[in-house]
């Protein structure tokens, strides 16, 4: 009885500790993403001077657009699906983010989306 109590002890702790460390690593992502969709937006926000209802909205489209971003690395089953995928993610993404934006964003926007476009094929 004794050592199936003690068997019974070592289970839990073990089962809580891998718990506890899945936990972790996606709060490290969580984390991760919420600071780079931050300073994605804080550059538009910088770029447009969008008000707060566009601030708010733009934040939920970019976060969407890095998690959807993610499953497609995670999905891609080679370089040129990847680079399918993530065009298809992105299109889909500016066309949300102009449709919230006024004539003089959305120019500014574009030529923000060209630099940032250039910016991965330069890395690329």
């Amino acid at each position: 009885m004794k050592k199936h109590l003690l068997l019974l002890a070592l289970t839990l702790v073990l089962s809580t500790v891998g718990f506890a460390k899945g936990s972790i690593d996606s709060k490290r992502f969580d984390a991760s993403l919420d600071q780079e969709v931050r300073l994605e937006v804080r550059q538009l926000q910088e770029l447009l001077r969008f008000n707060e209802f566009e601030y708010i909205q733009i934040k939920k489209l970019t976060e969407a657009e890095l998690v959807d971003l993610q499953l497609a690395k995670q999905t891609a089953t080679d370089a040129s699906d990847l680079s399918i995928l993530s065009q298809q993610v992105q299109d889909a993404y500016a066309v949300k983010v102009m449709a919230l934006l006024n004539d003089s964003q959305k120019k500014t926007f574009t030529v923000y989306l060209a630099s940032k476009q250039a910016n991965l094929l330069a890395v690329e």
